[in-house]
């Protein structure tokens, strides 16, 4: 079993794999390329889930979604400089990497989605009534930002996080184990048969994303791989270390400097 550290280093030696192959695709074959985008797709999926298992964590929420929209702003500017750079000094190298915000915006609108979800009273110095109505207000105002702002995965990030959550829900039920637990079962056979209805449910939430976009690559299936190391992960976040928790949020606009700028001078 491996805890969220690992599973974070996972998703992240994907996704750099994945942006090698988006950076350097004039430099790769087709065959090299595929495989490259194909280990990527695991990425956006695990993290999603990541994300879902901290809004439950989180002891304090507000910092938890300030903490992704500034890794989220940081990100798209060291990206927006990159591109400056790439346009002024080397304007024979290609990427479409600016063209669109990164999928970290789409965590951040996720986990305020999910919050309206959630929290039923937003405010407490107001009736029930009012508080839904800015609930409301702001579920309208985030399926506007993503049908007028290109966003990377688009809609398929903010439904996915949804289906989590509910099946989060679901599965902490004390009422839910007992429904789907059979009594005849020893305790450890229960708890692999709650694993693995809890796994399938995860993955039915991956498939149904899929097309829910107007990019079809044919790697995207792919992505149902993420479900074994998901699988594996035992719900607990390993050791704490501020150093290693800061690694994780600065590997992100630290690849893009460091693949962009490679790229653009090879």
């Amino acid at each position: 079993m491996i805890t969220s550290n690992v599973l974070k280093i996972i998703a992240i030696i994907a996704m750099i794999i994945d942006h090698i192959a988006s950076y350097f695709v004039a430099f790769v074959n087709e065959d090299v390329y595929y495989i490259f985008k194909s280990i990527g797709r695991i990425t956006m999926p695990i993290f999603v889930y990541l994300l879902v298992q901290g809004f439950f964590y989180t002891k304090n929420l507000k910092k938890y979604i300030f903490r992704v929209f500034c890794l989220a702003t940081i990100t798209q500017v060291v990206l927006l400089v990159l591109g400056i750079i790439n346009t002024t000094i080397f304007p024979n190298y290609v990427t479409r990497v600016n063209e669109y915000m990164g999928v970290l915006y789409s965590y951040v609108l996720s986990l305020i989605l999910i919050s309206m979800i959630e929290h039923k009273v937003l405010i407490t110095k107001i009736n029930y009534f009012l508080n839904l109505l800015i609930r409301i207000a702001a579920i309208i105002i985030i399926v506007i930002i993503y049908l007028n702002i290109d966003i990377e995965f688009d809609m398929r990030v903010p439904f996915m996080c949804m289906e989590i959550y509910f099946i989060e829900k679901l599965f902490r039920n004390n009422e839910t184990k007992e429904l789907f637990l059979v009594r005849d079962f020893d305790k450890k056979s229960k708890k692999i048969i709650f694993r693995i209805i809890y796994i399938f449910l995860i993955g039915v939430s991956f498939v149904s994303c899929l097309d829910f976009s107007k990019y079809h690559p044919g790697y995207k299936y792919s992505l149902v791989y993420s479900l074994i190391p998901i699988f594996l992960y035992n719900g607990k976040n390993g050791k704490k270390n501020k150093i290693i928790q800061t690694m994780f949020y600065m590997i992100f606009p630290i690849q893009h400097c460091v693949l962009y700028f490679l790229a653009m001078i090879a």
